[in-house]
């Protein structure tokens, strides 16, 4: 069956030699003298490919490819373009607007038959795409289609059925059409469903792949994960809120006590009896209230140390500076305890932190390892640093710790948890540590070792500015 050609051109002797040139060839031809005479022929002769003159007398040949486009069946009918206007901004507005070729009159014989044959053989690679699509997308759970350069829909698998918008085509078409990407992607609601919408952009051969993915199921799990930590938020600053309230509603109470208290020991006569070595109870009293106040500046430490991010401003120092200055205020308590320390800390590492928080840390586990080492044996700790890909690490270990394996044992997560086996008092200064950490996107771990003693690991988030090359030792006794 021969291909068919319409060729829509006003003057006359151009459209007969037109016509006459084509049948030469073997080409079932048909043609029109003006815009309007040549869209019924469209219909009636369903042309295989039209030929047309950029000026007609009703109206222009980008039009008419525009109407054309529009027509179902016919979207994507090749039209050539031929015009005495060579000018070449001509040339690309009838190219971006639509048209498949251009040819400038006059044009010879040969340049017609190639452009012809160029446009058949490139419907004929368009047909053959959009049949392999539609064979390998027949079968395919995921909506398909396939949406031409005018927005017209050329394919659409049976999956995409399910997607019965209104007015679907013409609106995904409004959202891809500005987009000037090969390969982009987004979200698209459609009643109760959200799809991740995924397109491929054939420029040469003008239209679009769209792919639809459900993604409902991941929106919901989000929509609940979202939900959930508002509510773990708002949890959280309830049990700020409570802690504070408390905090402040305890102080009171136990200042009026210890005044009370001093007031006793200062004025009463009956001290020796009251508190006499038989029945030390003013002792015993003071005792208690120290440990109490112990617990309430702790317990400050620990809401300070909750919202230190919020509070403390990061600077840059050096970690092994810092350190030894810490090191160098605790030298008596060392020299009472008879410890040793020693420090392996990398000079050239920057820590981008809040010293004062920086500081907190090490003073709490140095307080920690004095004050419970192991009965009858010299304390000796060593502290090193050092670097991963992704962070700043500061070890520490000491060789007592007797009471604080039990305790961390049962208490993994380092939260306070009084019981009999751990006064109130022990724990809160892993606490502090914990919150400081955890409120700067860092972490505090801890870990025994098979000669009784403790490592506790401080891993830093690590920030450009820090840097380490070498490795030196600091000593001190």
């Amino acid at each position: 069956m021969p291909v068919k050609i319409l060729v829509i051109e006003d003057q006359k002797a151009i459209r007969e030699n037109i016509q006459e040139l084509l049948e030469i060839k073997g080409f079932d031809v048909q043609s029109a003298d003006h815009a309007a005479d040549g869209i019924e022929k469209v219909f009636s002769f369903a042309p295989d490919l039209v030929v047309t003159d950029l000026m007609l007398p009703d109206f222009s040949g980008i039009e008419l490819i525009e109407k054309i486009r529009n027509i179902d069946g016919f979207s994507e009918i090749p039209v050539i373009i031929i015009t005495g206007n060579n000018k070449p901004e001509t040339f690309r507005s009838s190219m971006t607007r639509g048209a498949d070729d251009y040819l400038s009159k006059p044009f010879k014989a040969q340049e017609l038959y190639d452009s012809i044959a160029s446009q058949l053989h490139k419907k004929e690679v368009r047909k053959e795409n959009v049949e392999l699509i539609a064979e390998l997308s027949e079968q395919s759970p995921l909506p398909i289609i396939r949406i031409n350069q005018f927005g017209k829909l050329i394919y659409s698998n049976p999956a995409a059925k399910q997607i019965n918008c209104e007015n679907l085509i013409e609106h995904i078409y409004k959202l891809i059409k500005p987009r000037n990407e090969t390969n982009f992607d987004f979200e698209f609601p459609f009643e109760n469903q959200l799809f991740k919408v995924v397109v491929t952009h054939n420029a040469n051969q003008g239209y679009y792949n769209v792919y639809f993915l459900d993604i409902t199921t991941e929106r919901d799990k989000n929509v609940e994960l979202s939900q959930k930590n508002e509510l773990v938020q708002l949890k959280n600053e309830n049990l700020m809120q409570f802690t504070y309230i408390v905090s402040h509603d305890l102080k009171a109470p136990i200042i009026n006590l210890r005044q009370l208290s001093n007031l006793i020991i200062a004025k009463s006569h009956l001290l020796s009896e009251i508190n006499s070595p038989s029945e030390p109870l003013l002792t015993l009293l003071d005792q208690s209230l120290a440990k109490l106040e112990g617990v309430m500046d702790d317990l400050s430490e620990i809401l300070k140390a909750r919202d230190d991010r919020a509070i403390s401003e990061n600077e840059i120092f050096k970690i092994h500076s810092q350190v030894e200055k810490i090191t160098k205020q605790y030298k008596q308590k060392f020299q009472e305890a008879k410890a040793s320390l020693v420090l392996q800390l990398d000079q050239k590492i920057n820590l981008d932190f809040p010293i004062l928080s920086f500081n907190t840390i090490v003073r709490n586990i140095y307080e920690t390892s004095l004050k419970y080492r192991t009965e009858g044996k010299n304390l000796k700790i060593k502290i090193k640093s050092f670097e991963t890909e992704n962070s700043i690490v500061l070890e520490i270990t000491d060789n007592c710790c007797s009471f604080l394996k039990h305790y961390i044992n049962e208490n993994p997560t380092l939260v306070y948890k009084p019981s009999a086996e751990s006064p109130v008092e022990k724990g809160l200064g892993f606490q502090i540590i914990k919150n400081i950490m955890n409120s700067h996107d860092g972490d505090f771990l801890f870990r025994e070792k098979t000669d009784k003693g403790c490592v506790y690991t401080l891993i830093f988030k690590k920030n450009d500015a820090q840097q380490s090359t070498q490795n030196s030792e600091f000593y001190t006794n």
